[in-house]
């Protein structure tokens, strides 16, 4: 299960619960992260804001974060991720559905 978490100081983190426990999910330099959606393999997806509040999606694999942002828009929201690895979005304040069909080797 993925989600969202406030700290004492209002700041968002996305969470992993995983097997009963916890984890933190936040973006190295975000300054809040939403954890939006998981699949079987454990890859999560979401979106964090950077220094300039600008929304970016995010792909974390393996425990290796991805930034992915839909081209020439001002926001990316991922908010789901099937067992294919393909993830479901939106853009520009949800006036823009997206998916996205990962390059396998």
């Amino acid at each position: 299960i993925v989600g969202l978490w406030k700290d004492a100081n209002n700041v968002l983190h996305g969470f992993l619960l995983k097997d009963g426990s916890f984890s933190s999910i936040d973006v190295a330099g975000a300054i809040k992260t939403y954890a939006e959606g998981i699949n079987n393999a454990g890859e999560v997806v979401g979106r964090y804001l950077d220094s300039n509040s600008v929304s970016h999606g995010f792909v974390l694999s393996k425990g290796v974060y991805a930034t992915l942002d839909f081209p020439g828009t001002s926001d990316t929201e991922p908010v789901g991720v099937n067992d294919h690895g393909q993830i479901v979005g939106s853009a520009n304040g949800g006036t823009i559905g997206w998916i996205a069909i990962p390059k396998r080797d």
